[in-house]
């Protein structure tokens, strides 16, 4: 037998190596309709999945810093009472988060559940804003990877750069304020794929009233 040739063999697994980086990069620049389409689903059942995990748990034991929270539910609850933030009581992280959580307790009532299924809500919302500013900009794969990004940023329930099962609602402001300025960021410095004066002006409105109604989350980001 034969001793195999190691010329041969280098160049076998050079071909094999630059074929599975042609095919990587093909997955991972693939634009069609139905690769949009496919990536569209996977992204909506995991937001689905997720949120209803969320919601049915409820609120997760604080681990780190549980007073953040207490100041959350506090201020929910005082706007839920129809007082006013910055107006009737100090506001320490903006407008967006007291209304979130008032809102939920308007429904569900006055309850510590109105931070998961806020925050739950709070990341469905960014997820869709995420793939309708980013799905002129990037391949579908990308798209993907992008959207499931934000959202996941929204849902955790734990400081970043902090063991995960370090569970806290503390600063989850900040967490909501890293995804608005990333969706600002995307239609500012990332040149769509293909032009459109209508959507342009969309996003220009958007990003008008993100800036103009949440600066203090976003400074808080900071």
């Amino acid at each position: 037998m034969e001793p195999a040739d190691p010329q041969a063999f280098t160049l076998s697994n050079a071909n094999s190596a630059t074929s599975c980086l042609r095919t990587a990069v093909n997955l991972a620049t693939a634009d069609s309709a139905r690769a949009y389409k496919v990536c569209g689903w996977i992204a909506a059942v995991a937001f689905a999945v997720t949120a209803i995990i969320c919601v049915l748990t409820g609120p997760v034991i604080q681990v780190l810093f549980g007073h953040d929270t207490v100041g959350l539910l506090d201020g929910a609850w005082k706007v839920y009472g129809g007082y006013r933030p910055h107006i009737d009581f100090y506001n320490f992280v903006g407008d967006l988060e007291f209304i979130l959580f008032a809102a939920v307790m308007k429904v569900m009532g006055p309850t510590a559940s109105a931070l998961p299924v806020g925050n739950a809500l709070f990341a469905l919302g960014a997820g869709a804003a995420a793939w309708i500013a980013a799905r002129r900009r990037l391949s579908a794969p990308l798209l993907l990877f992008f959207v499931l990004f934000i959202g996941f940023i929204v849902f955790s329930t734990h400081l970043l750069r902090h063991p995960f099962l370090d569970t806290t609602y503390a600063t989850l402001y900040n967490r909501h304020a890293f995804a608005l300025a990333t969706l600002v960021a995307v239609p500012v410095f990332l040149p769509p794929l293909q032009d459109s004066r209508r959507r342009n002006l969309l996003e220009a409105f958007v990003i008008g009233w993100i800036e103009a109604n949440v600066p203090k989350d976003i400074v808080a980001a900071t």
